[in-house]
């Protein structure tokens, strides 16, 4: 039996043998569905019209892209490196230094040369070396393009957390906000996430970074790992043109570097085969010890690619030191 009714939408009276129908016609139902339905930027909220299926702006739909891409940043290969970073650190203002867009740039343009100049294995040949300390005896170091190099892995190792005045830049522990403490109930990422504000949206806007995947037992990129010399030189020019190290640290840097000569090619490629067919201390060894791994061959004497060698874990060791004696780290 038909009974009748009156439209949500129109008001107009229209007779239904259903008891729960609401429209008079399809048309009054999908302009209810359309009045319903809220731009699905969750910071929005306003409803949609006409032509809008699911933001009601450019803008919200952009801002809805940074969102779900700040989500996934803590899964991506350079926010996982953060994470890292802090919870060795201990406190999420090791990254102070990175809550302006330009510097978390930096940071991260540092990050991507390093897996570059590593050939993108999983072994890494070098590292990103802070120049103060993770945890020094005066504070932190901060995770930072002006507290860090790309350096050899062994000379990174051999130094631990040895710490120079006037080298590298640390926030002092005295200085520490307790709000920013990591403990064992700690969400890090979000706050992270909360820490680095608006620098890390626009971050995220701006890159395509995608999520790390598991590789397979024993899958390994191959690709050429650059010559450490050529590394060497690429950090000199870059800690050169840099006014936020010291005089003296870029002066040190040009130094070790220019004592390599300029006319001399050295080739990834060859390089690349020599490591695959070679393992020697600078790179290899994770427990590196002075007296085992390299004074024999400074008595003994050395070929000339283990020469090299020395003086390159030499001049990194150097640099990473701020020009302290060798070995009086140790």
């Amino acid at each position: 039996m038909k009974r009748k009714r009156k439209c949500n939408v129109c008001s107009g009276v229209f007779e239904s043998i259903r008891v729960d129908a609401l429209y008079c016609s399809s048309a009054c139902r999908q302009k209810a569905k359309r009045k319903n339905r809220v731009c699905s930027y969750s910071d929005c909220g306003n409803r949609l019209t006409r032509g809008q299926t699911k933001f009601c702006s450019r803008e919200c739909q952009k801002a809805d892209t940074a969102k779900r891409k700040v989500d996934r940043f803590k899964q991506t290969s350079f926010g996982l490196y953060l994470l890292q970073e802090v919870q060795r650190a201990g406190t999420i203002e090791v990254l102070s230094d990175l809550r302006t867009y330009d510097q978390l740039e930096k940071m991260y343009d540092l990050f991507c040369k390093r897996s570059l100049y590593s050939g993108y294995r999983q072994k890494a040949d070098y590292h990103l070396c802070h120049l103060y300390p993770v945890k020094g005896k005066l504070g932190v170091g901060l995770v930072s393009s002006r507290n860090m190099i790309i350096g050899m892995a062994g000379a990174n190792r051999s130094l631990g957390n040895y710490e120079k005045e006037g080298l590298g830049v640390y926030i002092k522990t005295e200085d520490l906000q307790e709000c920013w403490k990591l403990n064992h109930d700690s969400q890090v990422y979000s706050l992270v996430r909360e820490y680095l504000g608006s620098a890390l949206v626009t971050f995220c806007g701006n890159h395509q970074l995608q999520p790390v995947k598991e590789k397979a037992d024993g899958f390994d990129v191959k690709a050429y790992i650059q010559h450490p010399i050529n590394v060497f030189r690429s950090e000199a020019k870059r800690i050169s043109k840099d006014s936020r190290f010291s005089k003296e640290f870029r002066a040190l840097v040009c130094s070790e570097a220019s004592r390599y000569s300029k006319d001399k090619t050295y080739t990834d490629e060859v390089w690349t085969q020599h490591r695959d067919e070679n393992c020697w201390f600078p790179w290899d060894k994770e427990d590196f010890d002075y007296e085992r791994d390299l004074k024999p061959y400074l008595e003994d004497g050395s070929t000339a690619q283990e020469q090299l060698e020395i003086d390159l874990f030499m001049s990194y060791y150097t640099v990473l030191s701020g020009d302290a004696p060798f070995w009086c780290t140790s």
